[in-house]
């Protein structure tokens, strides 16, 4: 039995707080979902007067980052790591259940400084890392079910990239199943709390807390009507017809293919537009077509 905990305000000792540390696979300024929660954090923390240090991987090469929308804030400080994906393969092995190569280094650092720090966690490998280093309050906030999200993708790659995704799914399945038992892990929604329960039932704690994500009125509004006819105008989209919108990664993982078939089920006054880019944009085109 996993209990479900539904927690929205913050522990009544977050005030007592040393230190906070946010561990992201990805750069802070990337585009995607997991990106702009953690830069919530780091805001909603600074605004608490909280040290904040954010942990995360240099930008890649042609990486899409979002500079404009988000500045760091004065009082976080910021530590990046570079992309170890290069890193011989047995290093990799040999580590993998320590977080890695890099990434142990810096949390045993981070634990020197203040041992009492939170750290939150958007990545399984930073739960290691930091667990490796004595860290002993980790929140782990669970993207995505490593295995399911790259099943999806193995299913539209050639034999060679398969094979590689297979043996991604082996190791960081493995490794996020530690991670849930060496963290408490947090959810956003129920989908996700199913899919830990259905997936990797063993590895999840007694607790899942689940916390539902607001919405950041500065940023998202609902338009009036007019706006909503002055959009349309602007992106050249009709007037009289539903939209179905989807943006994001254009990856096999995000499901596409449903929902460019389940448009042919749908009302001629339907239409749906595809804002993104990807791996999968050349399929996604082609199948539209």
């Amino acid at each position: 039995m996993v209990a479900v905990c539904y927690d929205f305000r913050p522990p009544e000792h977050i005030n007592e707080l040393a230190m906070i540390i946010i561990g992201n696979r990805a750069h802070f300024l990337a585009v995607g979902g997991i990106e702009n929660s953690i830069r919530s954090l780091a805001e909603a923390a600074e605004s608490k007067k909280i040290p904040v240090v954010l942990v995360c991987r240099e930008p890649l090469k042609d990486e899409m980052l979002d500079a404009s929308s988000w500045r760091l804030p004065r009082k976080v400080e910021l530590v990046c790591y570079p992309d170890d994906s290069n890193t011989g393969l047995f290093s990799r092995l040999a580590t993998f259940l320590r977080g890695g190569v890099t990434l142990p280094k810096i949390y045993r650092t981070l634990h020197n400084r203040d041992p009492h720090a939170v750290v939150i966690a958007r990545n399984h490998l930073h739960v290691l890392a930091a667990r490796s280093a004595g860290f002993e309050k980790i929140r782990y906030l669970v993207p995505s079910v490593v295995t399911n999200q790259l099943g999806e993708e193995a299913k539209g790659a050639d034999i060679s990239s398969r094979f590689k995704i297979l043996v991604r799914m082996v190791i960081d399945g493995l490794a996020q199943r530690k991670a849930l038992k060496s963290s408490i892990p947090f959810v956003f929604s129920q989908c996700m709390l199913r899919q830990l329960l259905h997936e990797l039932p063993a590895s999840c704690p007694k607790k899942i807390i689940m916390v539902k994500p607001g919405i950041n009125c500065q940023r998202f509004r609902i338009a009036t009507t007019q706006e909503k006819s002055g959009l349309r105008e602007k992106l050249g989209l009709p007037q009289d017809r539903r939209v179905c919108l989807f943006v994001g990664r254009m990856v096999r993982a995000k499901g596409l293919h449903y929902l460019i078939d389940a448009m042919t089920f749908m009302p001629e006054d339907c239409i749906l537009v595809l804002v993104g880019e990807g791996s999968e944009e050349q399929h996604v085109l082609k199948k539209v077509s």
